[in-house]
């Protein structure tokens, strides 16, 4: 008997359907003559062709950004970015030295001892706290090369590292509507700051790239997040909504995404939320 309800249901439905565009021709045939009628029938299924084919082209679409962000401006990004932070320079000296040359690996203490490079392992958010001179400048560029490295030689599980001197960012932050920021506009701030670096570096084709590597669950992006002790304890406390609205969005992202921030103990005073 099951098999009977379950058959009646598609041919129920093709009746409908019949007799709905039946009621729809007899209604157009009142207002136009019988030779206008086909056409007037032409145009509603082309019109229904058309929003099909707008549709599989806009799937197609989202698929090609994606590809064209893998293999042609990563490849460019990458070996932009990378060469941005070959050179270590030391504070308050007129010294200049290569970067893969004189990088000492730090460890990282959190209740257990670890190396710096594992913190790319991870997904989520982190937070390194060090004194001046303690390195985390360094870090955060031996993490710009690593990551750079990486998605080179294997271009499919890249994640593209993404180095925001904190100083630059809060110029975009409007003030009076920072208490009511959302996620979204959060990734948009940070996505509009990123589009606007890579047209003055002659990079054009970079305008889907951080959403598409944000969102593909094979990639993801490395926020590296620096100089938060360099800013006016206001300018602190507006980034400390910008850096939490930024990680809710991007844990909800598909993609391997992290946030790094780097700063000085002191400046988390007027940060509290951030150690939480």
């Amino acid at each position: 008997m099951n098999w009977l309800i379950r058959l009646g249901i598609p041919v129920s439905a093709l009746t409908i359907a019949r007799a709905f565009w039946a009621f729809v021709a007899s209604r157009r045939s009142r207002h136009v003559s019988s030779d206008k009628a086909p056409g007037y029938m032409r145009s509603m299924v082309t019109g229904w062709f058309m929003w099909a084919r707008d549709g599989l082209l806009r799937l197609a679409g989202q698929k090609f950004r994606q590809q064209w962000a893998l293999n042609h401006t990563l490849q460019r990004y990458t070996r932009m970015i990378s060469g941005q932070h070959s050179r270590l320079i030391v504070p308050g000296r007129a010294i200049d030295l290569s970067l893969d040359k004189c990088y000492i690996p730090l460890e990282l203490r959190s209740g257990q001892v670890a190396g710096g490079d594992q913190i790319l392992n991870r997904s989520g958010a982190v937070l390194i706290l060090g004194d001046p001179g303690s390195g985390k400048s360094a870090l955060m560029s031996r993490y710009v090369r690593t990551l750079c490295q990486n998605a080179q030689e294997s271009r499919r599980r890249a994640r593209i590292p993404v180095y925001v001197p904190l100083f630059e960012l809060r110029e975009r932050i409007n003030t009076e509507s920072i208490a009511t920021l959302t996620s979204e506009q959060a990734f948009d701030l940070l996505n509009t700051w990123l589009r606007s670096t890579l047209t003055a570096q002659r990079l054009y084709d970079a305008q889907d790239f951080l959403s598409a590597m944000a969102h593909s669950a094979e990639n993801g992006v490395v926020v590296l997040l620096d100089g938060l002790d360099e800013l006016d304890a206001l300018s602190v406390s507006q980034i400390e909504i910008f850096v939490l609205r930024l990680i809710e969005y991007l844990r909800n992202a598909p993609g391997r995404n992290l946030v790094v921030l780097g700063s000085r103990p002191q400046a988390l005073e007027f940060a509290p939320r951030l150690i939480r």
